[in-house]
């Protein structure tokens, strides 16, 4: 079996990046222009959890790969405290700004029903 730690870009990853995205693209398409007298285009439910399932994938592999390669060079995993420590105060600001602006939503979100009036 191939060792994948330490392995630079993998194109085709990319390409698998990119059908998740659509995949979920496509979801969110699909619910907000749906409704009981105009149902979705396009009856294909979960295409949204499966494109997120293979980001997650994804990421994971990528993610393993390199913490892998960082211990098998050094010994230690310090990429993943120093991750962490400067990605803490994106997460705090991230989750704390919807929750702010979460009462004042119906003043500036026209809802998924003007989206798709045609």
């Amino acid at each position: 079996m191939q060792r994948l730690v330490g392995v630079g870009r993998i194109p085709t990853l990319d390409g698998w990046r990119g059908i998740a995205i659509l995949l979920v693209l496509i979801d969110h398409v699909q619910l907000s222009c749906s409704s009981r007298s105009h149902p979705s285009p396009l009856p294909l439910p979960g295409l949204g959890l499966h494109g997120v399932t293979i980001f997650f994938v994804l990421s994971g592999f990528l993610i393993t790969s390199r913490l892998l390669g960082e211990m098998e060079a050094s010994g230690t995993i310090q990429r993943l405290l120093n991750t962490g420590k400067h990605g803490f105060p994106s997460v705090l600001w991230m989750s704390v700004l919807p929750l702010a602006m979460q009462p004042t939503a119906h003043f500036w979100w026209p809802g998924p029903a003007t989206a798709c009036n045609s």
